[in-house]
């Protein structure tokens, strides 16, 4: 109970972070961050058939709900 409550100066693994990973600081997190922004506003009018999330052209599954796109 004293390690859950921070009791003694140990920080808690259990604790989630309120930072999130900046884009910058890792390769991988700035190409996510490249195609998010890609997803918005492609004006192709492409949207999946299943969950109606936009997609893009290049896309073969939905990354909302993993539908196949044909």
């Amino acid at each position: 109970d004293e390690l859950r409550s921070g009791a003694g100066g140990v920080d808690d693994p259990l604790e989630k972070k309120s930072a999130e990973p900046r884009a910058d600081d890792d390769p991988l997190e700035a190409m996510i961050a490249a195609r998010r922004e890609g997803r918005k506003g492609t004006g192709k009018g492409k949207f999946c058939h299943n969950c109606g999330e936009a997609i893009q052209l290049n896309d073969q599954f939905c990354a909302n709900c993993g539908t196949e796109l044909k």
